[in-house]
């Protein structure tokens, strides 16, 4: 079967299951830290049809496969801590167009986002939880200018504020129980 391969088809669904997309990334290069730990195949344990898969790329990066089954995400990815919280920054990886069969107008339209998951624990479970959208949206209402952002045409937030500015945000927010949707539990394969 074909790979889920277009940046807006990752986004669209990422952003379904519950994820916030920024247009900027939420580290800088003093901020990036890389774990072995975190290099392997993971999955939750009841499903064995999805995986996070990370291998290392570089000095202080990795390269995330994200199966269900027989479709697959590339992304970019980044470990980073923020005071004494870490948070994973994930970018669709443009390689992952080159099988595509969508025409090269269409490709050159979309704009690859980060993505952003609090990481509370790698060993020996990786646990990791994303920013909620409907409480941002709801926060945003609230104190509309905290964060620069854009409501799309879904109603649906795109973070635009710059990276320093996401930082501040998300070091605020990374203790409140509401911000993060539900802790995600995934252990080594």
């Amino acid at each position: 079967m074909r790979r889920l391969l277009t940046l807006g088809v990752v986004a669209l669904s990422l952003s379904l299951s519950g994820c916030v997309p920024s247009v900027f990334p939420l580290y800088t290069d003093k901020d990036v830290r890389f774990d072995p730990a975190l290099v392997g195949e993971w999955a939750e344990k009841d499903s064995s049809d999805e995986s996070w898969t990370f291998t290392k790329s570089g000095a202080n990066a990795y390269d995330l496969v994200i199966r269900e089954k027989k479709q697959t995400a590339p992304f970019d990815a980044h470990l980073l801590h923020l005071g004494t919280r870490q948070f994973l920054d994930m970018t669709p990886d443009p390689s992952g167009l080159r099988d595509s069969e969508i025409l090269d107008v269409y490709k050159a339209a979309l704009i690859p986002g980060h993505m952003f998951a609090k990481v509370s624990q790698i060993a020996p479970v990786l646990k990791m939880a994303f920013l909620d959208p409907k409480w941002l949206k709801n926060y945003l209402h609230d104190h509309p200018a905290e964060i620069a952002h854009f409501l799309d045409q879904n109603v649906h937030v795109i973070l635009t504020a710059p990276t320093r500015e996401l930082q501040a945000f998300f070091t605020k927010h990374a203790d409140d129980k509401d911000a993060f949707g539900d802790e995600s539990e995934l252990r080594k394969k």
